[in-house]
């Protein structure tokens, strides 16, 4: 919980495909925020 920053739940990350973190805290699924942050 410490390395990854966790205070509570739920929390949302995204990863990239090798395995690094590119958001320890990612807006939830359904935002329109997460768009940006996944290049789509």
């Amino acid at each position: 919980m410490k390395k990854y920053e966790i205070n509570g739940i739920p929390r949302y990350f995204i990863f990239a495909e090798n395995g690094s973190i590119i958001s320890p805290n990612a807006p939830r699924p359904r935002s329109e925020e997460i768009k940006s942050l996944l290049k789509l």
